[in-house]
């Protein structure tokens, strides 16, 4: 609709390409999960938001459930990158710091209608927001991660106990990847149905350290 895709004219599917207003100086998009919320950042390094902001996730306050057009977040000029889930969107400002809004789910502080800075010292490069769960990594080349941890997706190992974290863990202990020198055709017609979806690097609840255990009793080269 109108609201997702920030244009007012559009009341239905929109099937072919449409522009959104008659702007020029964007220099990245950002869509989130479903569509719900999109982001753009100008040249002059502004937030734009448009499309459903039901769990605030747009950073236009709290009044604001949906937006059928870009509008600006905040007034802030240093915007570089971002990341938007279901409910939740993760920023970087051009100083390295870290920014987050949307539903409690990140923040266990409330909801959080504008942005907010993340307590975390260093400065950031990269973050991934997903459904629940937010992962982002700094300039030194460690990894952080909060949210849900229901089936250990933080990879933050014993530092998290329990489903949920709040408060950003580091995710220290990368397990050793599979490696092997057999073609996708060769693993395909030995691997059972559950070992082929970890070699595809689909959805599966095993972890890396029964991968490797798998690989090793079908004596793949390592």
């Amino acid at each position: 609709t109108g609201d997702c895709l920030g244009a007012p004219t559009v009341t239905q599917v929109q099937q072919a390409p449409i522009q959104i207003g008659t702007d020029k100086d964007w220099v990245k998009i950002f869509t989130g999960w479903r569509g719900f919320g999109s982001f753009g950042i100008k040249k002059d390094g502004t937030l734009w938001a448009w499309g459903v902001s039901r769990s605030f996730q747009l950073g236009l306050g709290r009044n604001v459930k949906s937006i059928d057009r870009p509008t600006q977040v905040g007034t802030d000029h240093d915007w570089v990158t971002l990341a938007n889930g279901s409910m939740n969107t993760i920023a970087i400002k051009a100083d390295g710091s870290l920014w987050q809004w949307g539903n409690s789910q990140l923040s266990g502080q409330g909801d959080i209608v504008a942005p907010q800075k993340v307590n975390l010292p260093g400065g950031w490069s990269s973050v991934a927001v997903s459904q629940n769960h937010a992962v982002a990594l700094m300039n030194n080349g460690r990894v952080w991660a909060w949210g849900g941890n229901y089936y250990g997706q933080l990879g933050a190992g014993k530092t998290v106990r329990g489903a949920y974290s709040n408060a950003p863990a580091e995710v220290k202990d990368f397990p050793v990847p599979v490696i092997t020198t057999r073609s996708k055709k060769e693993l395909a017609t030995i691997l059972n149905e559950e070992t082929k979806v970890l070699f595809q690097n689909a959805r599966s609840r095993l972890s890396i350290k029964d991968k490797n255990a798998i690989a090793k009793l079908l004596a793949f080269p390592l």
